[in-house]
């Protein structure tokens, strides 16, 4: 994991970080409730790279992680992410972004990262990446044609939900259905899957983090616990001698 380029470098992990990483790496579902960049990006690629990096390591290939956004904008977002974060790694790690139009997008985001980076579909059909990025209705389509059916193995390991929030009501009720579908067609058992869930916008009315665990538990299909809500914890700053305005 020290190979990638961590924003965070060589300094210490922030709280959050450190409790998603080893709660995933001990079998736990996650969700990660921190304010707007607090790090809620590396506390779930922190556990998705090390299970890739495990899994490459026993010689499994296919598809092993899937980050779905809410849309395209989030998604490009992460792309340009890990391109910085694997770049000169050197740890074949590889990573796709797959949406109605990435095919165009991704050269348009700047150079792509070169033995890392799939950007056609027929590459990306024929030698499925470690990390697929897309959005839920691009996953809608690929779990239904029939070209695409390569990407779905029992490989995969997790799922993320990046902006967990905007999934209420009766979208929500669809994404229960399509991460069931996908599980379905990943023949994956009960508890194989890694699920991750991110939100910076998480209402402590209704329950709190036991609501939210229970909603997390409904929508993934995946028992959520609740410490398995991970928030944030704040440093006291000291007051100054003298306050200055």
């Amino acid at each position: 994991l020290a190979c990638f380029n961590w924003p965070f470098g060589s300094s210490a992990l922030y709280a959050h970080q450190e409790d998603a990483l080893r709660a995933a790496e001990s079998g736990h579902n996650v969700i990660v409730k921190t304010g707007t960049g607090s790090g809620k990006t590396e506390s779930f690629l922190l556990p998705v790279l090390s299970g890739v990096l495990r899994l490459n390591g026993q010689g499994i290939r296919g598809t092993k992680a899937i980050l779905l956004y809410p849309m395209n904008a989030l998604a490009n977002d992460q792309l340009l992410r890990l391109r910085n974060l694997l770049r000169d790694s050197n740890t074949g790690v590889t990573f796709a972004l797959y949406t109605g139009d990435s095919e165009t997008v991704t050269s348009a985001l700047g150079d792509p990262l070169t033995e890392h980076e799939l950007i056609r579909r027929d590459d990306i059909r024929r030698n499925p990446p470690d990390i697929l990025l897309t959005n839920y209705k691009q996953l809608e389509f690929l779990l239904v044609r029939k070209a695409d059916r390569s990407l779905f193995t029992p490989a995969l390991r997790y799922v993320v939900l990046d902006e967990l929030h905007s999934y209420r009501g009766a979208l929500a009720t669809e994404i229960a259905c399509l991460l069931r579908r996908l599980k379905a067609r990943c023949e994956l058992k009960p508890g194989e899957l890694r699920a991750i869930g991110t939100s910076a916008t998480v209402s402590q009315d209704a329950g709190g983090d036991a609501a939210l665990a229970r909603f997390a538990s409904g929508l993934f299909d995946e028992p959520f616990e609740l410490q398995d809500i991970i928030g944030e914890r704040y440093r006291e700053v000291p007051i100054l001698v003298d306050p200055y305005a």
